[in-house]
């Protein structure tokens, strides 16, 4: 196994400092854009947030 020293440590946890800033901004743009939508679009969000989270089950 390859030995790791402190820069890799250091670049790894830069990366997922970066990978979870990125997640909470993408959060942030999907929940903003959610308050705007009208009832018919709300509507099919969630016809298609069902139909996602049956596939992942399966």
């Amino acid at each position: 196994m390859a030995e790791q020293n402190e820069t890799h440590f250091e670049v790894i946890d830069n990366n997922k400092a970066k990978a979870h800033e990125e997640q909470k901004e993408m959060r942030e743009e999907l929940i903003n854009w959610i308050k705007s939508c009208d009832k018919f679009q709300m509507l099919e969000l969630y016809s298609e947030m069902r139909r996602m989270k049956r596939s992942w089950n399966d």
